[in-house]
């Protein structure tokens, strides 16, 4: 999986779900402030809790906390290195096929100035995760497992800021909630992998390897999605139960595609994540969602591993009811095409993939049912320039949102002082690694039109003032 920094849809989704009323009749408020149709009507119905499976996790994650092996986390960190704790039992778990792991990632965020009032949040997230070699667990060739699982805590600045592009990609609801769990089976010597259990998309999907180093939560699952899709859709952090499978004919071409239950939670509640707090839902009756992604890789390799270079072209389309944003006429299906690349811009002499690398990453859907139908951002990090510091990454990017013109018309309809129109953040951080296995990662961030130009719940009169956001986040990996 590509490196790739996690959103926490689920966010965006409880603010622009949160009016209860007809299109055209609502004003916003500090909690209820983007005018937008519900997503149709549907009908889940409750499922018996899995409590066994979540008392087996719990264990888990009791004895990965304990011996504090290497890990994984939202975000990303399996290239980073590890805190070196509990090598000798690590290893011989290893050797058996058996790999836990641990990380903690906390931040303090400040809003400075603007969004719907200033101040400070502290939030965190322990991540624990278990994967099986099936091969050398028990001789199943081809075969492997994945099971994690987040304690999330504290409280993110959402509501500070009133902006759609979460400025917090591990912001969420504070929950201790299964993710993911998969078997996986690779065929014909690993060309094939045929992945099934409960999925997210944001790590196989639109995935940009140099955005990971951002805190805002678009530059990992695009905000596009995060507000189209029922739910926010399968990323961080829900998932729901899928089916993925993936061509890899040679090591620079992979096709894939997947088929996920259509929405990780109740998509009609005013906070999704509320419907499924725990991630054991398992929701197997909404309308389908389809996802497909050619990958290729190109120019020089380095030290003889895999190009850094990468392209991609996909797509997504979603079998549910939507809705008018402007007239609330039910709709039926949507759908939204994407581009990503990935690029080495200057590589520093016998350094790898260090050096100056660029992102990009563009995409639409139709503006008659979605809040938003075009998006795109880009970027620039540099590592390997400071002597001393090679694992240093300074990184800034740019994200815009444009808000349909339909959602547009439904604001002039309402008689709003402010009209939606876009949204856009500029984001800098600066990633030092203080040792192996802990980075700290100062933070700033800029956001134009907060909720896409929306009025100010203070002075409906104005609109929302443009937001200036200051963080330091921890990052601890064992």
């Amino acid at each position: 999986m590509d490196g790739f920094a996690r959103l926490a849809p689920q966010a965006t989704q409880t603010r622009l779900n949160s009016l209860a009323c007809e299109p055209g009749t609502c004003v916003p408020s500090s909690e209820a402030w983007l005018l937008l149709p519900p997503h149709a009507p549907r009908n889940p119905r409750e499922r018996p809790r899995l409590w066994v499976l979540c008392r087996v996790w719990m264990a888990v994650l009791a004895t990965a906390a304990s011996t504090g092996f290497a890990a994984a986390q939202a975000p990303d960190q399996s290239d980073q290195p590890a805190l070196e704790v509990g090598g000798a039992a690590r290893r011989t778990l290893e050797q058996r096929g058996i790999a836990l792991q641990m990380t903690y990632t906390g931040e303090v965020l400040a809003i400075t100035s603007g969004g719907l009032k200033t101040g400070a949040t502290y939030d965190g997230v322990i991540e624990g995760a278990v994967d099986l070699d099936l091969d050398k667990f028990m001789g199943w060739k081809g075969g492997s497992f994945h099971v994690n699982g987040y304690q999330i805590h504290g409280q993110g600045p959402a509501n500070f800021a009133g902006n759609v592009f979460t400025i917090s990609n591990i912001e969420a609801l504070p929950a201790t909630r299964l993710y993911e769990l998969w078997f996986e089976q690779a065929l014909f010597a690993g060309n094939l992998k045929i992945r099934i259990g409960q999925l997210a998309a944001d790590g196989d999907f639109l995935a940009s390897k140099v955005a990971s180093h951002f805190l805002n939560g678009t530059f990992g699952w695009p905000g596009l999605l995060a507000a189209d899709l029922p739910a926010g859709g399968p990323a961080y952090p829900l998932a729901t139960p899928g089916l993925r499978a993936a061509f890899i004919p040679s090591d620079r071409l992979t096709v894939a595609g997947a088929i996920y239950n259509g929405s990780p939670a109740d998509p009609n509640a005013p906070r999704p994540e509320e419907s499924n707090r725990d991630g054991l839902d398992f929701r197997l009756k909404d309308p389908p969602l389809v996802m497909v992604e050619s990958q290729y890789k190109y120019g020089r390799q380095a030290h003889g591993g895999a190009a850094f270079n990468t392209i991609k072209f996909g797509g997504w389309s979603h079998f549910g009811d939507f809705a008018d944003q402007r007239t609330g006429a039910p709709l039926r299906r949507d759908h939204g095409l994407y581009a990503v690349v990935d690029h080495l811009v200057y590589a520093l002499p016998s350094s790898g993939d260090k050096g100056i690398s660029a992102f990009g990453r563009i995409t639409g859907s139709p503006g008659d049912r979605d809040p938003i139908d075009f998006y795109f951002d880009a970027g620039l990090s540099f590592s390997g320039f400071l002597s001393g510091r090679p694992d240093d990454v300074f990184s800034a990017a740019f994200g815009y949102g444009h808000f349909s013109s339909s959602a547009s018309a439904a604001d002039r309809d309402a008689g709003l002082s402010a009209i939606r129109d876009h949204e856009a953040v500029f984001e800098a951080s600066y990633e030092a690694e203080l040792m192996p296995g802990w980075r700290v990662i100062p933070d700033f961030q800029y956001v134009w039109n907060p909720g896409g130009n929306i009025p100010d719940a203070n002075d409906p009169t104005k609109a929302l003032q443009n937001v200036t956001i200051v963080g330091l986040r921890s990052a601890l990996k064992f």
